[in-house]
């Protein structure tokens, strides 16, 4: 196949996928195309000018460029840096730090997967430094026309079912309270992300927050878990959490926010999905949240016994049931807690220790309260063997 060929059957694989992905179609539908473009990335690596191949491929086909952003950003983060903040800045209504923070923390994972192919783009980098830069300059400029020309269309700002969202705010006022207010996306990409606030009340004295349309796409479920093709995520906070708009910009307030929405992108921007039991770390490199927090990772389950079991599903017709995921944030030894035991180990434990949706910072640590648990029982049976063998001298 010579690079005319292979750069049309790219083009032409490619579209299939994202078609596949658009309409949400089954795991063995997508796999199958993923593969056969998996094949047809190793045939352009053999070639030595294989990133002007890529870029060939775009000139072809611009709709492409997520696609092949995916791909370059591999080799070449620090030059693609700032074409990817470009891009997704206009759907990340958060700081370019969180966006960079994840660049970052996807950059050694990448890199130690891919040492060959990126010091193969590198020696082609080196021999061809004017190209690379036009190749640099020109995907800008490809940005720039794609932005004006698809002002209206899905990639820029996405088409939400109203319907759907109505119903998730009717669900959230009958089983919890009335929305008091909304955190909003200006623009989005792939979905749009809302997060609505419930105030505390007399009887209810914590926050809640629940997003929506986290559920307005299929996420990648197996087929045998359709009934986790669509979910939406909830998160219980004190009542003295400072969510006002001057405190909201303190990353020490705003980070349950904005963690539910990086949330609910993920198995959207990663086609995969989210589920009971799934634990998700943070994407910076097992940092904390938060400074004054130790929490790094959350836990996704269902009712924690805070909120009604009736509230944790959604039938919104025939085909669309959405299940609410719990957000609770756990600590690094809880995550190797639960990938040492299971996660119905961590989930008993956590019941046990009076865990719920709400949010504690200073909550006890799972590993700490088994271990001292366990010290105790064995202090008590060194003490019982003493007793017995005291008695037998006796």
């Amino acid at each position: 196949m010579n690079k005319k060929d292979l750069i049309n059957e790219y083009v032409i694989s490619t579209l299939e996928y994202n078609k596949l992905l658009k309409k949400g179609a089954d795991y063995k539908e997508t796999n199958k195309i993923a593969l056969k473009l998996e094949k047809l990335d190793e045939r352009i690596y053999w070639y030595k000018d294989f990133p002007e191949i890529y870029f060939d491929i775009l000139k072809k086909e611009s709709s492409l460029y997520e696609n092949l952003m995916a791909i370059l950003h591999i080799y070449d983060f620090d030059s693609f840096r700032e074409i990817y903040v470009k891009k997704y800045r206009l759907f990340w209504d958060i700081t370019d730090k969180f966006l960079l923070d994840d660049w970052y923390s996807l950059k050694k994972t990448k890199i130690d997967n891919n040492k060959d192919k990126i010091e193969k783009y590198n020696q082609w980098k080196s021999k061809n430094i004017e190209i690379h830069q036009k190749i640099i300059i020109e995907f800008n400029e490809i940005l720039d026309s794609l932005e004006k020309k698809n002002d209206n269309e899905d990639w820029i700002s996405s088409f939400w079912d109203t319907q759907n969202m109505e119903q998730i705010t009717k669900h959230i006022e009958k089983h919890i309270w009335k929305v008091s207010d909304t955190f909003h996306e200006i623009v989005s990409d792939k979905v749009h992300i809302d997060v609505h606030l419930v105030k505390p009340e007399k009887w209810r004295d914590y926050y809640t927050i629940i997003t929506s349309w986290m559920s307005d796409k299929k996420m990648n479920a197996p087929q045998w878990r359709e009934d986790f093709w669509y979910s939406e995520l909830i998160m219980c906070l004190p009542s003295n959490w400072k969510l006002d708009k001057d405190s909201f910009e303190d990353e020490k307030n705003n980070w349950p926010v904005m963690l539910l929405k990086m949330l609910a992108r993920f198995p959207h921007e990663y086609n995969t999905w989210l589920s009971y039991k799934h634990t998700v770390p943070n994407w910076k490199e097992e940092e904390p949240y938060s400074k004054d927090i130790e929490m790094w990772c959350v836990f996704l389950t269902g009712s924690m016994g805070l909120i009604s079991k009736d509230f944790f599903s959604l039938q919104i017709n025939d085909e669309k049931n959405i299940k609410f995921l719990t957000v609770v944030p756990v600590y690094k030894e809880e995550t190797k807690l639960k990938i040492a035991k299971w996660w119905d180990f961590l989930e008993k434990k956590l019941l046990d220790a009076w865990i719920t949706e709400l949010l504690d910072i200073n909550r006890i640590n799972i590993w700490a309260w088994i271990s001292s648990n366990n010290g105790k029982y064995i202090l008590l049976l060194i003490v019982f063997l003493m007793f017995l063998l005291v008695k037998f001298i006796l």
